[in-house]
């Protein structure tokens, strides 16, 4: 089973890439175990609390954004996998990640990509 945890702050987003991560798990007849986060604050306890395979974040937050988060996962797990997620352009996003993590750029909300 693979553990994700989703650390974004827009609840449609939140359940369209949540969607998004079932569709893949079924077409793998895989099982994902997902869990999501309203913010940053409660993504870094509950990234504190269980061991993720993959991490989701957005970057722009009003509560602990992507730079904060992504500051804390490194400090206890440099290894980890994160995907960045953001609606603005690459550009800024490039100023809070290093290339060591991805950086996926959306419209906003997620919603109008599917």
């Amino acid at each position: 089973m693979l553990r994700i945890l989703i650390i974004e702050d827009d609840k449609s987003n939140q359940e369209v890439l949540k969607g998004f991560l079932n569709m893949i798990a079924e077409e793998l007849n895989q099982e994902f175990q997902i869990d999501v986060a309203d913010d940053g604050t409660i993504g870094s306890d509950m990234y504190g609390e269980k061991n993720y395979d993959i991490v989701f974040t957005d970057i722009k937050m009003s509560v602990m954004n992507g730079d904060e988060i992504l500051n804390y996962i490194e400090s206890r797990n440099p290894d980890q996998v994160v995907i960045a997620i953001t609606g603005s352009g690459f550009a800024e996003s490039k100023k809070v990640f290093t290339t060591k993590y991805l950086i996926v750029i959306f419209k906003s909300p997620l919603i109008t990509i599917f």
